[in-house]
């Protein structure tokens, strides 16, 4: 369980840098900007759940009916944890047919499962093997706090 948290700070980490990067070329021509795309580390294997996963009546995808507050734009405004300020301005965009959109410069497609009252699950769209990331929020009018659990990311966003 520490390997996979340390998975996946070092993953947010990598992503909230590289969305720190965004934007800085914008006056550079394509052969002034252009780099080779590293290759990705491979992904270890998951490693068995300690604990039951939730039973199909107790998960859902996307948002129900009971929990509209989530759905729209929030944008961070506060943040805490590695690489603080670079998160400041990214938009988490929640949408009813349980994808995410988070977008600072480009954007991350993601899907997301309710698997209960304040917690959610999330996995990059476009890669199914990439193991699962979990995190809370809670709600409070305009205001969500979002925590991704395993690491020390802490955002208050606001709805946009």
């Amino acid at each position: 369980m520490k390997k996979f948290s340390i998975l996946v700070t070092l993953l947010f980490t990598i992503f909230t840098l590289a969305l720190t990067d965004c934007g800085k070329n914008k006056n550079k021509s394509a052969s002034e900007t252009s780099k080779p795309t590293p290759t990705p580390a491979p992904t270890p294997a998951p490693t068995p759940a300690t604990t039951p996963a939730p039973s199909a009546s107790s998960t859902s995808t996307g948002a129900d009916a009971t929990d509209n507050a989530l759905i729209g734009k929030w944008e961070i405004t506060n943040a805490t944890g590695t690489a603080a300020d670079t998160n400041k301005g990214t938009t988490y965009t929640f949408n009813a047919d349980g994808t995410l959109i988070m977008a600072k410069g480009f954007e991350n497609k993601y899907t997301y499962k309710k698997l209960s009252d304040g917690k959610l699950e999330l996995k990059l769209a476009n890669n199914p093997k990439f193991p699962a990331m979990k995190a809370s929020y809670k709600i409070n009018g305009n205001t969500m706090t979002y925590e991704l659990e395993g690491s020390k990311h802490v955002f208050t966003m606001t709805k946009k």
